[in-house]
């Protein structure tokens, strides 16, 4: 079964809006999550967890990133604003990690992460991404036109996927869809690509029916059945 942690402030907000999901109550200062270890303690027998989205890259966000990565013995993905604390107060901890991670960052998020310039990983995306993924043992997706996965070793790329995906939220699907395959499969590059290719055609499906500059990562969404069926046949 699914969850959604949230913070206590906004269960309004969310209950009884998502019907599918159990809703977890996250200690919080005016909407922005408090560091608890008991609320997070709820968490860690979950398959599979996601973090980072919406969560801002406060110093109590990066203390439940540090948390989870060295108690969460699951699969993790981080996204987002984890991944904005940790390049803010420590990336180092990732070494520290007992859980299988992956992270999805796009290029700018991944400029914060390992302290060189845009344009710097514009010119060798590829080699940097395997290079880091590597030194801290994480599976990356490296979101851009053409979308880099990698562990350090093996190299995939995915080309699925349209300029309409260019928007707030698409990146929130990516990672929603990675934890849902994550917690069905133990193989982080597998799930990396597919999380990625599966999102990549539902953008396209959604880009043909709505258009690049009307469609929303709610109608990719809602592509993603169509796209998971037609992969089942």
């Amino acid at each position: 079964y699914s969850a959604l942690a949230v913070p206590e402030s906004l269960y309004s907000v969310y209950a009884g809006k998502i019907p599918e999901c159990i809703i977890y109550t996250l200690k919080d200062d005016n909407g922005v999550i408090l560091f608890n270890q008991q609320d997070f303690d709820k968490l860690l027998t979950y398959s599979s967890l996601a973090i980072g989205m919406g969560m801002t890259d406060s110093q109590e966000v990066y203390k439940a990133v540090k948390y989870l990565l060295e108690n969460y013995t699951g699969n993790l993905v981080i996204d987002a604003d984890g991944l904005n604390a940790l390049s803010k107060y420590g990336v180092g901890v990732l070494k520290t990690k007992k859980c299988k991670v992956i992270i999805t960052p796009h290029i700018k998020e991944f400029s914060r992460l390992i302290g060189k310039s845009v344009n710097d990983i514009i010119l060798n995306p590829i080699e940097m991404a395997k290079s880091f993924a590597n030194e801290y043992g994480v599976t990356i997706i490296l979101k851009s036109a053409t979308t880099i996965i990698t562990d350090g070793e093996k190299v995939y790329l995915v080309t699925a996927g349209c300029s309409g995906m260019a928007k707030g939220g698409s990146g929130d699907v990516l990672s929603g869809v990675t934890a849902g395959l994550f917690a069905r499969s133990n193989n982080a590059l597998l799930t990396a690509y597919s999380s990625s290719y599966i999102c990549g055609k539902a953008g396209e499906l959604a880009s043909q029916e709505k258009g690049v500059y009307v469609m929303t990562a709610s109608d990719e969404i809602k592509k993603i059945p169509t796209v998971i069926s037609e992969l089942s046949k």
